[in-house]
């Protein structure tokens, strides 16, 4: 596989495998600063930077410059950072921090993503706008009418709505609306008014649960920093309906799984065109109303976290979930 490069916070990483293991260093040569992402591998499964053949090994530690004459071995000494990962099936995380996280702090996935009665599909977009902005839209019920072609323009307020705080990093609001006529819980559950469950957990993933009756959709998501107006959208989706378990019978999946991909797509275009004119210095306004209880809840569980991270040695101890999705 030829090495990429991922961009996180801002930062190149390096990103390659080589049998069937999966390296992630600094992309940046300590020589003369060459992106190594444009470099090769090696058989040894070494990167070689483009710019003088400087060779690396997959602990970052520098081994040769390969040129007869000026041949040096190295092997002890590693300019390169490694940065650890973690893997879950397919999803790819790495940390930022310079320490192994412990199993507390690894990613959170939803009861759905274990339980074999639900079915998911995956997909990434790059987003032109701030990470905050991106995860606190997720996080917002009153815009669905106005912006999503499934939301009820003529019924467009959520209402029963209530806040459960679940734990210093992550709160819950359960609330209800009547889908449009046309929607999958119509069709499906065949109910007058749907039951959603919009959680969040530190520092960007939320979960969001649609219930009408027995049929359930839920969408987990991530918002990874790419620089300061640019986002790297993760997203999965559980569902519990359109699904055979049958092996014979995966060509029905396979029908359903496009078709969800395609609605979640156009689900997250309608937001894109909507965000693109969010200004994101001001998306802390003046004016709140109680639609917005998960938004609030959500900067202010941010700013605690911010303040314990900066009082504490050990960043580590104050990060939960920390990773850094990489897919």
């Amino acid at each position: 596989m030829s090495p990429k490069q991922l961009v996180v916070f801002g930062r190149p990483h390096l990103y390659y495998e080589h049998n069937h293991s999966v390296h992630i260093l600094s992309d940046i040569c300590p020589h003369q600063g060459a992106y190594l992402s444009k470099g090769w591998i090696n058989k040894r499964g070494n990167i070689h930077c483009p710019y003088h053949g400087f060779e690396y090994d997959p602990e970052g530690r520098f081994m040769c410059i390969p040129t007869p004459e000026l041949a040096k071995k190295g092997g002890r000494h590693c300019p390169l950072k490694k940065y650890e990962i973690y893997q879950n099936g397919k999803d790819l995380y790495l940390c930022p921090t310079d320490q192994k996280p412990e199993p507390q702090h690894l990613p959170y996935y939803p009861p759905e993503h274990y339980d074999d009665k639900f079915t998911a599909i995956s997909g990434t977009q790059m987003i032109s706008q701030d990470y905050r902005v991106t995860t606190e839209n997720v996080l917002d019920m009153l815009h669905i009418s106005y912006v999503h072609t499934f939301g009820n323009i003529n019924e467009p307020l959520p209402f029963n709505i209530q806040y459960h705080q679940l734990s210093d990093i992550s709160g819950r609001t359960t609330f209800q609306y009547k889908p449009f006529n046309y929607t999958i819980s119509m069709m499906m559950g065949n109910d007058t008014k749907v039951i959603v469950e919009n959680e969040f957990i530190l520092p960007t993933t939320t979960i969001t649960r649609v219930i009408s009756g027995d049929i359930v959709k839920t969408v987990m998501t991530r918002s990874t920093p790419v620089s300061k107006n640019k986002t790297l959208f993760f997203y999965t989706v559980y569902r519990n309906f359109w699904f055979c378990r049958w092996k014979w019978m995966t060509w029905v999946n396979r029908i359903f799984d496009v078709f969800m991909k395609v609605m979640m797509d156009l689900t997250i275009s309608e937001d894109v065109a909507i965000l693109k004119n969010v200004n994101p210095k001001h998306r802390v306004g003046t004016v709140v109303t109680k639609y917005d209880v998960t938004i609030q809840q959500y900067r202010q569980a941010s700013q605690r976290f911010m303040d314990k991270l900066k009082k504490t040695k050990n960043p580590t101890e104050a990060i939960t979930s920390n990773q850094t999705h990489c897919q």
